[in-house]
């Protein structure tokens, strides 16, 4: 394989999902023996340890020792979603929120526990397991869908803190758990400054903690690509919903928010050409294509990016071209080297 030929190979941003026909058949088969046991088993707690217990015995056979990528994502995604059904079992079935505490003070001080909780414990379950496997098996997906869980538990965390207060009574068990139910009561705590804020700088250590997994392995060739591509997945949406929200709230009609919203797209354009990494454009689409429909048809708005993304797509690597000579030497050394096309 000559040297172009190599350096081409990466450039191009390959996923490796699927390892062969064996694999898909593999990852079928898991898929209908975890469904059939969380079917066949109705004892709390037991279909969803059984289920995780056939998916890190399928994965050290089938993941560990076969290499199978598709079956290795089949089973990932079971660990974490067990995971998530495990822990919304434990307040199911009965939990430490039973237990009244010892003063109405501290009833006070708690009572956001009953919304948030039910949301925290299933996600920090998943994100225990989900590492747990990533350290097992070396699924690139298991390592995001453990990030990704980590970081959905701290913008619960966050939103539960921002509810409105919960009623005050003078007996503790008349008080009720608070409503969130209310569309606009989650917009505006979804759309808080200190929501976003956290959203957007989690967004960022992630982003930041993806480029550190693509600079290990310049040449795209081992796992590590891999895992930098889904890390780069889990950051783009809290990065770029931030910053959409943000420019709406700044736009003030629709067509500053469409002139704001393709500047912002270009910046990330720009962001995604410089590292080779096109995951924030997917974000970043689905909130331009959200502005166009406010000034235009559906299938105009739909034509226009599609256009867009395609020229973009074409055009990928000449425009890196241009870029490259700008671009400071650190990222030069780090990143994919650019080739011409022919």
């Amino acid at each position: 394989m000559t040297e172009l030929t190599k350096r081409a190979s990466f450039e191009q941003e390959h996923l490796r999902l699927v390892s062969g026909y064996n694999d898909i058949f593999v990852g079928i088969a898991c898929i209908l023996t975890f469904v059939s046991l969380n079917t066949l088993i109705s004892e709390q707690y037991l279909d969803h340890i059984l289920v995780l217990g056939a998916a890190f015995a399928l994965a050290w056979y089938f993941v560990r020792r076969q290499r199978m990528r598709f079956t290795g994502i089949v089973i990932s995604s079971s660990v974490a979603i067990s995971g998530i059904l495990l822990g919304f079992e434990f307040f199911n079935y009965g939990s430490v929120l039973d237990v009244p505490p010892p003063s109405r003070e501290l009833g006070v001080a708690v009572m956001h526990l009953p919304v948030v909780l039910p949301l925290v414990v299933p996600l920090i379950v998943s994100a225990l397991l989900s590492i747990g496997f990533w350290r097992f098996a070396r699924v690139p997906l298991a390592h995001a869908l453990g990030i990704l869980a980590i970081l959905l538990t701290i913008l619960a965390i966050v939103v539960g803190a921002h509810l409105p207060p919960p009623p005050v009574a003078d007996n503790f068990n008349e008080f009720e758990p608070v409503s969130i139910t209310d569309p606009r009561t989650q917009l505006e705590v979804l759309r808080g400054v200190s929501v976003l804020a956290t959203a957007f700088i989690c967004g960022c250590l992630v982003e930041a903690y993806a480029i550190w997994w693509d600079v290990r392995d310049p040449q795209r060739q081992s796992v590590d690509t891999d895992v930098a591509f889904w890390t780069h997945i889990v950051a783009a949406p809290f990065i770029v919903q931030p910053l959409y929200w943000w420019v709406e709230a700044l736009a003030w009609n629709p067509t500053s928010e469409v002139i704001f919203g393709f500047l912002l797209f270009v910046v990330l354009l720009v962001f995604a050409l410089v590292i080779n990494r096109r995951a924030l454009l997917i974000g970043a689409m689905v909130w331009v294509l959200a502005a166009l429909f406010t000034i235009a048809d559906m299938s105009v708005a739909g034509l226009t990016m599609g256009v867009m993304l395609l020229l973009i797509a074409a055009a990928w690597n000449k425009t890196r071209q241009l870029i490259e000579p700008i671009m400071p030497e650190y990222f030069q050394r780090r990143f994919p080297t650019l080739v011409a096309e022919t």
